[in-house]
Formats: C-alpha cells, structure tokens, sequence
C-alpha cells in the first residue's frame, strides 16, 4: 500500500518521493491504483481457478481472456455450447466482475 507524505508519497519501504507537477502526481496516483486493483484481480482469478473444476475455469478463460466465440470454445472444451456460458457466468462474479 502506498500513502501521502507531504509534497510527495511514501514508498512502501518507507521512502518519500518527491514528485514535482500535480499532473505527475495524478497519473502516479492513477496508475498505482490501476496496479493495485490488477493485482486484486489476479489474485482472485487464482483462488477462483483453484477451487473450480478445470474445464469451468478453462471455458471462463476461453470466452473471455483469449476472446473465443462460445462455439469454438465448447469445441475446444468439447462441451455442449450452453455449458461453456453457464461455466463463464458462474465465474464472472466469483472474481468480482
């Protein structure tokens, strides 16, 4: 976790950055927490991908990480069509989208 520190902010190693221009602050800010929350994210997935079946996880994985058709992945999985979005759907929220 990353905090203010005046004029700046703290590393979490304790250090103080100093960072000049307010936009440069902001896009700092904006990209920590664009990191912080990427890194949530993944952290989800891989709880999410340990505790389902493999093929429920793969179907997630194929429709929406690589951007399959349903029917390619179903083919892939070979698994009935439905199955492959019942699969995606049921991780989706499992991993907070």
């Amino acid at each position: 976790m990353r905090s203010r520190a005046r004029g700046g902010w703290v590393d979490p190693a304790g250090s103080k950055v100093e960072i000049e221009s307010i936009e440069a602050r902001d896009d700092l800010a904006e990209f920590l927490d664009r990191e912080e929350a990427r890194e949530r994210l993944e952290g989800a997935m891989r709880r999410v991908r340990d505790w389902v079946e493999s093929w429920t996880w793969e179907a997630f994985r194929l429709l929406n990480m690589e951007g399959l058709q349903g029917a390619e992945a179903a083919s892939r999985l070979n698994i009935r069509l439905g199955s492959t979005y019942a699969a995606s759907s049921k991780i989706r929220p499992m991993i907070g989208e």
